[in-house]
């Protein structure tokens, strides 16, 4: 039987496609780390952004406690309720 011969691109790859195929990759995965990192350096900033207010919440907390056991608090805040609308200016007065 008489052999076909083949050129030796149907055999595989060259080099070049090769070397094309790994820089994309290679491109790829350095631009998801340095995604990566973005995104875990704007996480731990807000994560000690969050302490810091918890820290401030816990702080007021104590003082408030502190001036209630003290009788310092004349008095305590409203809460949820909302302020009623006037439509005139409440001025002593008038």
């Amino acid at each position: 039987m008489p052999r076909t011969s083949h050129s030796s691109h149907e055999d595989g790859f060259i080099l070049l496609e090769a070397l094309l195929a790994l820089s994309l990759i290679a491109g790829l995965g350095i631009a998801a780390f340095e995604a990566y990192q973005g995104i875990a350096l704007r996480y731990h900033k807000a994560q000690a952004q969050r302490l810091q207010l918890w820290l401030a919440a816990d702080q007021h907390e104590i003082e408030i406690l502190a001036k209630k056991e003290r009788n310092e608090l004349t008095r305590m805040p409203r809460g949820h309720r909302s302020v009623p609308f006037t439509r005139r200016p409440t001025l002593k007065g008038q």
